[in-house]
């Protein structure tokens, strides 16, 4: 029998072995009694295929059954061998005794698991009693440095019939066991894969690199020649510290020279990416692209090895050039050109297969745009000390380290991974913090961010005054706070953004201090297996006689997702009760320190002042879904009433008469909304909805993807384009509905308008808020849409059709925009000044406001005689015209006994889009008058206007214009309705001389007055007589009452030089308007 015995690293002896003694061993499988092996691997034992059968006979292991013609692939004998983790197995032979039974197999062959059992290894055989000792070399490099299980079978075929037998009556496998180690020291370490990995087509190669120096020359990939005179093949190196990709052709010509302009700063890890698509080649470092070119047609590669770490050179073919002196981690070889969005999910993470896609190991999510597993040609993440293909190959191409004799350490970020409280740029924060460029840091170009990172977060970390954006968070345990402060007596403040790209995993906390905001990109997921939750401040009110209308940004937490390691499926927006996600804020850093909220049901629980805990009448808690004036529809809720996200609810205030601008903080805490998801309306109906988000909401977007003329909706008009906001900004101290006094503010994609307290219903007094509703709804704030046009029914133009539906929200809806930008305003009872904080939008001061609106816009101010107001907005957008357009003309809301509007297509407006304000332009006002007296409009507030365009308010009774770009349009005005009487028109201005200030303009030179035309009221005939003794021709006549409005009009029988135009018209002042060819103008007349 053959010798055997454990040794390490030595001259190879026995690392398997088994005599196989006894009785029937064959009626085991796998037999595994007697055997002896290395304490550093695993074995199976001898088994047999599922196509032969044990037979009886002692002191072998015996089969029958095998199969008489060919190779059957079940008809085997197996051995399995596993190194143990770090450990890897260099196999020298394999001796056995075979022998067969005169009706036995006569063929045979000896495979491994490596190339799938597809080749022969030598020319194993076995003979009649006492049997044959045969020894089968395994010395190839194939079979050196396996750190992976592999498996050998001997097959057999040929048997005469199915009694005839086969048997290994002892065997043993020979060879060392060594530890492995993967370490590359810039002087000859390096991993040799072979001939392996030509690429003739597109491509991608990755790599993980930490340079300890800068040396000329170090190789990461190759797969060429470098001697001087006969270059060939890829080399993906750093030159001088700069990532470099070249690639020689057949004859030593450079297809492409790829050079990073930037070098890589010494012991940290970098992630290095080239790609070839066919013509275009690209580099990247940290997923940031950094040069590009041309390569038109690859040649075929060589036989040159492969190599890892170093690169073939032919004068010295055994001892390959440019060393790496560093380390190099989580290779990878593709047979595509993967895109710089693929680069940057795949490169914080290991990837495995799912499928045929490939997807994260950190975060559970396939890689975009059908990356599959099969173009995966080569993948070494150096696990273990190994260079071990965990590709999609069936045979895999396994490294065999050369002249390494040490460890690299694993450190690179695959993912981030916290370790310590502190600044999130801080290193001592982060795992290997001293080697990394910390997460979510400046790329290598110095100004780009590299907001693709994956962090796992376990511990108290704080944001400081920065934004942080990412690819992939999973909070393990532990708080991230983003820093800000909120100024509670004004309800604005500081903050930050965290943004999340890609996928969220949340079973710690994120505390959104101050103005801070959380964001999560269209398809960004939030794992449903999370048991975490966010903390959100939001202001509102705290006089108990005022509503705020409100909306969560969260729902309740699920503590079962607590410790579960995501799954990759999306959480849904659930519904969630008030006692379970809102908090007594009053200590903004410690919410319900006081006690948790106190929900009363009476009407006056909350009135009698500032209260430890805090009260909320649930009283004033209301949501509204149904028909326009329908007082009904207002649903009681209370604190345990389910609330889906994205519905409104109205709340009053908890401190009593305190004034108005008195604030309560209120803190929400539970599981943040995320991702896109709908809300019922019915066509007609109104419904209170609110921004469901924890971050700004973009109102323009929300609207956009709510409509289907002009808008993004391919289904339907869900609701009229536009939005409405309560604002209750009278301070009545009184529950009583008719003393209430407030309104609607309107928004719409041209701006929005301010409230006033108009309502029959309530205190209509004609007052106004202060705020103007922006382009941007805070976290928390609830407001109206409406299902309806009536309005427009009689329109001039075809009427839009309004069909209710699903009001669709979306992640792409979602903005950080702090509330002190101004263009955010919570509709909360006071009126804040705007300011910008340095952690606003921008990612620089240099850089162009992409959210600043610059269009033209100018808000006008009615003031009626009673004292009632109105404000009106009309601006410029080139999607809007002079009709009708959805999304960007608004309805008006509430209709006062004192009230002024746009009027086009046959509907009254507060809001109109237009495409110009040329001199030729024409916007329609009506009036409401209710008491004889002086009636004002003048300019509220303008932006970005012309400076050589003067706004002018147009008299079609006078035929008069007034300049009101200085100065207020002042007229006495009779009660009454005047519809067609004014006009917003516009004219081209000229500066004066050039030592007056540009800011100061005069008005065009006004044309002259007709002459030769003279206008007469004969009372005792009851006519209208005209004489024209001028050369222009009369086109048509037209007389109009004193609201504007035409009574009647002529237009034949003018060629004579005296007209006489009989009339029976109540007595009263009217006015006549002629039009010639060349001009008009009018006349006031008496009728007796």
């Amino acid at each position: 029998m053959l010798f055997f015995g454990f040794i390490h690293e030595g001259f190879g002896q026995s690392i398997w072995t088994n005599l196989i003694t006894g009785e029937t061993p064959s009626s085991y499988n796998p037999y595994k009694i007697g055997e002896t092996f290395d304490v550093e691997i695993t074995v199976s034992g001898i088994a047999r295929g599922a196509g032969v059968d044990g037979n009886i006979a002692n002191n072998r292991y015996n089969a029958r059954l095998w199969s008489s013609t060919l190779l059957d692939p079940t008809d085997y004998f197996s051995f399995v061998l596993i190194p143990n983790l770090g450990y890897q197995i260099n196999l020298i032979n394999f001796n056995y005794t075979g022998q067969v039974s005169s009706t036995g197999p006569v063929n045979f062959a000896f495979r491994s698991s490596l190339d799938n059992f597809n080749a022969d290894i030598g020319a194993p055989t076995a003979t009649s009693d006492p049997g044959t000792n045969m020894a089968i070399v395994l010395t190839n490099p194939t079979y050196q440095n396996i750190s992976i299980p592999i498996e050998f079978r001997i097959y057999a075929w040929g048997a005469t019939n199915g009694l005839g037998t086969f048997s290994i009556n002892d065997f043993t496998f020979n060879g060392t066991i060594s530890k492995s180690t993967i370490d590359f020291d810039g002087l000859d370490d390096y991993v040799d894969f072979g001939d392996k990995h030509s690429l003739t087509s597109s491509f991608s190669l990755e790599a993980w690199v930490l340079q300890k120096a800068i040396v000329f020359a170090a190789t990461i990939i190759s797969k060429g020649n470098v001697k001087t005179t006969n270059k060939r093949g890829y080399h993906l190196a750093l030159n001088n510290g700069k990532p470099n990709l070249t690639w020689y052709n057949n004859f030593g010509a450079a297809l492409i020279n790829l050079e990073s302009p930037y070098a890589l700063a010494i012991d940290k890890w970098v992630h290095i990416a080239a790609t070839y698509d066919g013509l275009i080649a690209k580099l990247f470092i940290d997923g940031l692209e950094v040069a590009s070119g041309t390569l038109s047609g690859l040649q075929a590669n060589g036989t040159e090895k492969f190599l890892i770490g170093a690169v073939y050179d032919s004068d010295t073919p055994t001892v390959p050039k440019n060393n790496f002196y560093g380390y190099i981690d989580e290779v990878r070889i593709w047979n595509i050109a993967l895109t710089a969005q693929q680069i940057r999910e795949m490169m914080n993470q290991e990837i495995q297969i799912n499928g045929t896609a490939v997807k994260g190991k950190a975060i559970p999510l396939d890689i975009s745009n059908g990356l599959l597993w099969e173009n995966l040609v080569g993948y070494y993440p150096m696990n273990d000390d190994t260079s071990n293909d965990e590709s999609g190959n069936v045979i895999k191409i396994i490294g065999s380290p050369k002249n390494i004799t040490s460890s690299q350490p694993k450190t690179a970020p695959l993912p981030y991974i916290s370790v310590a409280d502190g600044a999130w740029d801080n290193a001592v924060t982060w795992l290997n913090g001293g080697v990394l460029h910390l997460p979510n840091s400046f790329g290598i170009d110095g100004s780009t961010p590299i907001d693709w990172n994956i962090v796992e977060t376990k511990n108290e970390i704080t944001s400081g005054n920065r934004n942080i954006t990412l690819l992939g968070m999973i909070s393990e345990s532990g708080k991230l706070t983003m820093d800000g402060t909120t100024n509670i007596s004004s309800g604005t403040g500081i903050g930050q953004s965290l943004r999340i790209t890609r996928y969220l995993d949340l079973d710690g906390a994120i505390d959104l201090a101050g103005e801070s905001q959380l964001l999560q990109d269209e398809n960004s997921i939030l794992d449903q297996d999370s048991g975490g939750f966010i903390e959100r401040d939001q202001q509102g009110t705290a006089n108990s006689f005022n509503y705020n209308y409100w909306a969560s940004s969260v729902g309740s937490t699920t503590p079962s997702g607590l410790n579960q390691r995501g799954t990759g499926i999306p959480n849904t927006n659930a519904s969630h009760k008030l006692v379970d996600i809102l908090m007594d804020g009053t200590i903004a850093a410690n919410p319900n320190k006081n006690g948790i909220i106190n929900f009363q049901p009476a009407h006056w629980a909350a009135d009698a002042g500032v209260t430890t805990p805090i009260i909320i009448s649930t009283y004033w808690l209301y949501t509204f879904n149904g028909a326009d004036n329908n007082y009904g529809a207002w649903k009681s809720i209370n604190q345990n009433t389910h609330i889906m996200a994205g519905e409104g609810y109205t709340m009053k205030g908890t401190s009593g008469s305190v004034p108005i601008i008195n604030q309560q903080n209120y803190v929400f805490k539970g599981k943040p909304n995320n991702g896109d998801f709908t809300l019922p309306i019915l066509k007609g109906g109104n419904r209170l909805i609110g921004n469901p988000y924890p971050s700004a909401m973009d109102a323009n977007k929300f609207i956009d993807d709510n409509i289907k003329d002009g808008g993004s909706n391919f289904i339907a008009n869900v609701f009229n384009g536009a939005l409405y906001f309560w604002d209750h900004f009278g301070e009545k101290n009184s529950h009583y509905l008719k003393e209430y006094v407030g309104g609607y503010a309107t928004y719409t994609k041209m701006g929005g308008a301010k409230a006033y307290s108009k309502d029959g219903r309530i205190n209509n007094n004609g007052s106004h808020g202060n705020k103007r509703p922006g382009q941007f709804i805070p976290v928390g704030q609830g407001f109206f849409v409406i299902a309806v046009m009536d309005t427009l029914l009689n329109s001039i133009k075809t009427p839009y059709i309004i069909n209710g539906g699903d009001i669709v929200f979306k992640n792409s809806q979602r903005i950080f925009m702090p509330e002190s930008i101004g263009n955010s305003v919570f509709m909360k009872g006071l009126n804040a000044k705007p300011v910008r904080t340095s952690s606003w939008n921008k990612k620089s001061n240099s850089e162009p406001d992409e959210n600043l609106d610059k269009r033209s816009k100018i808000w006008l101010q009615f003031d009626s005689p009673n004292g009632y107001h109105r404000q009106l907005l009309v601006g410029v957008d080139e999607n809007a015209s002079n009709h009708f357009d959805l999304g960007y003309d608004a309805p008006i809301a509430d209709i006062g006994k004192e009230d002024m509007f746009w009027i086009f297509d046959g509907g009254k407006f507060v809001i109109q889009g237009v495409n110009n304000f040329n001199s030729g332009q024409e916007l329609h006002l009506g009036l409401l008058v209710s008491k004889t007296g002086m009636a004002r409009i003048k300019i509220d507030a303008i932006e970005n206007m012309d400076e050589n365009i003067s706004v002018h308010i147009t008299d079609k009774l006078t035929g008069e214009t007034h300049n009101i770009s200085h100065k207020p349009f002042e007229i006495n005005l009779v009660a009454g309705n005047y519809s067609e009487r004014f006009a917003l028109t516009f004219k081209m201005q000229k500066l004066v001389a050039e030592d007056v200030s540009p800011e100061v303009l005069v008005q065009a030179e006004k044309k002259s007055l007709i002459k030769g035309i003279q206008v007469v009221m004969n009372n005792a005939i009851g006519e209208i007589q005209i004489k024209n003794n001028s050369d222009d021709e009369i086109i048509d006549i037209a007389l109009h009452n004193y609201l504007g409005q035409t009574i009647k009009t002529w237009n034949t029988n003018f060629n004579r030089r005296i007209i006489s135009l009989p009339i029976n018209m109540a007595a009263g002042v009217y006015v006549t308007k002629i039009r010639t060819k060349n001009r008009t103008f009018v006349e006031k007349i008496v009728i007796r």
